[in-house]
């Protein structure tokens, strides 16, 4: 990040994203070259002050400011706040640590797609071989992207409007029956998960280029770290991640094994859902 501000490119951070803060907690930060005292900016155009206060700039750029409203910004400070307490309890872990969780993820992640019938892991790059653990979790895959895979079917895939149902249908208990009616925890149509929503990957046909994503964040990276000094405490907490991939994955099986009868109610419902 140095490096890159050392070459004159603005760099866009979040807090939220990774680390687990609230949304809308973002910052741009500006090198050197294109502070206004260089590029002899000192004034924002009228439409700047719907969204920026003076708050929200350094204290050296005080034409720039002047330009703005001078009332503060306390909703971007609040998010703000627990952003960084976010950040801080996920860098004091140390690298080491931060390293095997990630690393303990990637390896369950992979293990439960690679073996599920209807669920196409779409790429995961090898992590590149660094001298330091810093080095290394910096390059390491945290979002899997995977898509649904139907090889037995005449259509292998399915399209956008029915992604975008599932993607919608994770956040919410399903109606079932047989062996997944039962009233308890361990019923995956009950549980409730929260993914990447559909995106685009490649330059493909718009039907095969659909993914959903499943990641690791700070907050879960911290959770698990703090069972980390106890091998019986820490292996329990892995489990527990493969517990819930385990459900995530068998409530995406049931939803694709049921996709041919529900298909047009979906299309219908992400229909209804765009309209309002």
């Amino acid at each position: 990040m140095i490096n890159s501000l050392r070459c004159g490119h603005l760099i866009i951070v979040t807090g939220s994203k990774f680390y687990g803060g609230p949304p809308f907690s973002g910052a741009l930060l500006v090198p050197q070259n294109l502070h206004p005292s260089q590029t002899g900016l000192h004034r924002f155009p009228s439409r700047f002050s719907d969204f920026l206060t003076a708050a929200c700039l350094p204290d050296d750029w005080q034409g720039l400011r002047n330009s703005l409203p001078v009332a503060g910004n306390p909703g971007l400070a609040i998010r703000w706040l627990a952003a960084l307490a976010e950040m801080r309890r996920y860098f004091a872990i140390p690298e080491r640590t931060r390293l095997d969780i990630v690393t303990a993820f990637q390896r369950l992640v992979v293990s439960r797609l690679s073996t599920a019938r209807s669920l196409q892991l779409r790429f995961v790059e090898p992590p590149p071989i660094h001298r330091t653990a810093a080095e290394h979790l910096e390059n390491l895959m945290t979002v899997f992207p995977f898509s649904f895979h139907f090889p037995e079917r005449i259509r292998d895939s399915i399209d956008g409007d029915t992604m975008e149902y599932l993607f919608h249908s994770l956040h919410q208990p399903l109606p079932a029956a047989g062996k997944y009616s039962r009233e308890d925890d361990s019923n995956p149509c009950r549980a409730r998960f929260h993914v990447g929503r559909p995106v685009k990957m490649g330059f493909q046909t718009p039907s095969a280029n659909d993914a959903l994503r499943i990641a690791i964040g700070a907050p879960l990276i911290s959770e698990v770290s703090e069972c980390h000094g106890s091998v019986s405490s820490y292996d329990q907490k892995l489990e527990w991640i493969d517990n819930k991939l385990s459900l995530f994955i068998q409530k995406l099986e049931y939803q694709a094994a049921h996709l041919d009868l529900r298909e047009r109610q979906n299309l219908q419902t992400v229909a209804i859902r765009r309209a309002a």
